[in-house]
Order: C-alpha cells, then sequence, then structure tokens
C-alpha cells in the first residue's frame, strides 16, 4: 500500500507538472485514472475505519478518551479521513493548469466519490465559479447524507476563514442553509426555513466574534 501511494503521489505531481505536453487527451485521460486511484485509497481507509469497529479497538477508544461516545468518534474519524486524502491530492496534483482536466473529471466521471474529490480540488483551488460547481454536485438526487456532510463542512471553512468576494458570499449563504436544512431533514418548508435563518443568525455572530478578535490580534 505505501508503494502504491508513494507511486500515485509521484504520478500525480508529473501531472502537475506537465505545462511542456500538449497533448490534451493525454493529460485528461492521465487525470480521470489518478483521480480515480485517488478516490480508491480513500473508499479503502473509510472501509478500514468501518472496521475499525470492532469490540477490542472500541474499548481502546473508550479508555483514551471516556467522555466521547465511540459511535461519535468513528463518525468525526470518518470525516477527518477524506479532508486528509483531499488535502493530500491538493498538494500533489493540485494546480489552477489543470482546470479543464479537473472540470472534465466533475463532469464526465460517473462515479460519485471521484466527482466529490475533483469538485473539491476544484474549489480548493478557487477555480472559475467554483460554487456552481459544487452546487451542481449537491443538487444531484442521488446525493448521500455523508456527501453532504463533508460539502457542509467544506463550505462552512470557507464562509469563516477564507476571504469571499461579495458575489460568493451572496451564493454561499443559501447554500448553506439548505445544505443545513436537508441534513436536518426537516419535515415542512416552514421548519425548513426557520432552521436555515436559525443557523446563519448562529454563524454570523461565530464569524463576528472571530472578525473582532482577529483585528485585535
Amino acid at each position: 500500500m505505501s508503494n502504491f501511494f508513494a507511486a500515485l503521489q509521484t504520478a500525480s505531481a508529473i501531472l502537475r507538472n506537465s505545462e511542456l505536453i500538449d497533448d490534451v487527451e493525454l493529460k485528461r485521460s492521465s487525470y480521470i485514472k489518478l483521480v480515480e486511484y485517488w478516490s480508491r485509497i480513500l473508499m479503502v481507509i473509510l472501509a478500514s475505519v468501518e472496521l475499525y469497529a470492532d469490540e477490542q479497538e472500541k474499548a481502546a477508544v473508550k479508555e483514551a478518551v471516556p467522555e466521547i461516545p465511540k459511535e461519535f468518534s468513528i463518525y468525526i474519524l470518518k470525516l477527518l479521513v477524506p479532508n486528509a486524502i483531499f488535502a493530500m491530492a491538493l498538494e500533489s496534483i493540485g494546480t489552477s493548469k489543470l482546470e479543464l482536466m479537473i472540470r472534465s473529471g466533475i463532469d464526465e466521471v460517473p462515479q460519485t466519490i471521484c466527482k466529490l474529490l475533483s469538485t473539491v480540488l476544484y474549489v480548493d483551488l478557487e477555480l472559475n465559479d467554483r460554487l456552481s460547481v459544487i452546487k451542481a454536485l449537491t443538487d444531484r438526487a442521488e446525493a448521500s447524507r455523508f456527501l453532504l456532510e463533508i460539502v457542509f463542512f467544506k463550505l462552512l471553512h470557507l464562509f469563516m476563514f477564507r476571504r469571499l468576494s461579495g458575489n460568493e458570499e451572496a451564493k454561499l449563504r443559501p447554500m448553506l442553509g439548505d445544505i443545513f436544512a436537508r441534513l436536518s431533514e426537516a419535515k415542512t418548508q416552514q421548519a425548513s426555513d426557520s432552521i436555515k435563518v436559525q443557523m446563519m443568525k448562529h454563524l454570523n455572530k461565530k464569524r463576528l466574534v472571530k472578525q473582532v478578535v482577529g483585528s485585535l490580534n
């Protein structure tokens, strides 16, 4: 596994620095294949997290952090793992010079996990109209709760810690509210609207406090 991972990082770095190669189709197909391999690593590690929940290891976690329910610790691991893989993929293959290839990985690849990885790369590289790209992913009928959770925390990070243009912030706010309402499984439109309003009020207060503290440092 370690040799495969090292080879994947090397191949990704070669593609990232391939601006002197004129064969666009070769780079497109190479990118799609590399993203498929990154996605396989992600799926293998997520599967390992599921297997991690055997009785002995659950007991070890309970002993190490007794105040945290074991189910919650596994849930947190399942959210952290994708972000760790996304960060490594970004470092290895992430460059705005591959924008067309990344967009092909979003539009042409049928596997949702590959679309997610390419979409996160697209967002983190701050490529053109990135919020519309991520919205298209979450608007898909087959978007799972796990995918929505990953995207929600990615958007939350953008809202709280990144500098956004006025246009981006105007797009981001309703996206956060819509995804949070879907995760909350509101039964009525009125309940959904109320959840969105309350959540955004809370986030606005949090961000204001952060900005005030930052200005004092």
